[in-house]
């Protein structure tokens, strides 16, 4: 995935293929790339890797999504308030290793 970023104007320090690597102060450019010049200012390219482009969709994705199921909220309210929730503590209890568990992966990667 590239992005193409455009700037208005050229900053005084960059210098382009067009210009001499020679500076004003006459050292030599640090960088034997240097920057692609066109009219309206300079182009540069940015790449995401495959896993930064993921968590950018995800990320997209999750924004779509309430803070907060109020409706849901509500339900376990009554339900805790009515005496009629019901908890599976086995259930609950793989589901808290398999999220820790997938957080020490992803640490480690």
């Amino acid at each position: 995935m590239s992005t193409e970023i455009q700037t208005g104007k050229i900053p005084a320090n960059v210098i382009s293929p067009s210009t001499s690597n020679i500076l004003d102060n006459g050292h030599k450019a640090k960088s034997s790339n240097a920057a692609h010049a066109s009219p309206t200012g300079i182009i540069d390219t940015v790449s995401m890797t495959d896993q930064a482009a993921r968590l950018k969709e995800l990320e997209s994705t999750l924004a779509e999504y309430p803070d907060v199921d109020a409706s849901l909220v509500t339900q376990m309210k009554q339900a805790i308030a009515d005496g009629t929730l019901e908890m599976n503590f086995e259930d609950t209890a793989v589901d808290l290793i398999e999220i820790e568990s997938a957080k020490s992966i992803s640490a480690s990667e």
